[in-house]
């Protein structure tokens, strides 16, 4: 326990530095920050802000325990999300350009990564940003049934976000179908050439023979 409790601690502690100097920085308490700015300060206190929420989480896991720290843990997962959404809205809809977006795909045993053209991040991240708000409406809309059992407001909230969640899957169940059917297709055809080669060697060695 105490071994954990120690591993929990150094962890805690790497989080709090990662976030803490960045955000220490985009504060201006540093000399020169404006040169090392990629993104507006709001941004990168934010996502400084991610990772001093994480540390605090595992410094309550280390210092009161899992269970007394799973109090907490809502509250700062609540806080996580909505910063991740904050930034995927500014990636997506934000002033400034995006030329400096990078993607990449791994599947059926390809892969390549590439630059993205800003259109293609705007978008994938304007994906991400309305799945998240709709995810973040599914929250609210559950949190407000479970103090309104009987309300009707709290119902249509529910399916809007259940609507709309659905239909920001859709797209991507379509690409996890249709790469499980591609692999399908890829590994048939691997073992029908497999077989057929098998069949074709001992003729052409019988052929040798003679």
């Amino acid at each position: 326990m105490g071994h954990s409790r120690w591993t929990l601690s150094l962890c805690a502690l790497a989080f709090l530095a990662a976030g803490i100097f960045p955000m220490l920085d985009a504060l201006g308490y540093f000399p020169n920050a404006e040169s090392r700015m990629l993104a507006p300060r709001w941004v990168i206190v934010i996502v400084a802000g991610l990772f001093l929420a994480c540390g605090v989480y595992l410094f309550l896991m280390a210092t009161v325990g899992a269970a007394r720290a799973r109090a907490h843990g809502a509250a700062l997962g609540l806080a996580v999300f909505i910063g991740l959404a904050a930034v995927a809205h500014w990636v997506a809809f934000g002033e400034g350009d995006r030329n400096d977006c990078s993607g990449g795909f791994s599947s059926l045993e390809i892969g390549f990564a590439r630059g993205v053209p800003e259109y293609e991040c705007r978008a994938a991240f304007g994906y991400g940003a309305l799945l998240m708000d709709f995810m973040l409406l599914r929250g609210t809309a559950w949190w407000y049934a479970q103090r309104h059992p009987h309300s009707h407001r709290a119902r249509l909230l529910e399916k809007a976000a259940d609507y709309g969640i659905g239909v920001m899957l859709l797209p991507l169940v379509a690409l996890v179908l249709g790469l499980t059917k591609a692999r399908e297709v890829f590994s048939n055809t691997g073992e029908r050439r497999q077989e057929k080669n098998a069949g074709q060697g001992p003729a052409g060695g019988a052929t040798d023979r003679r």
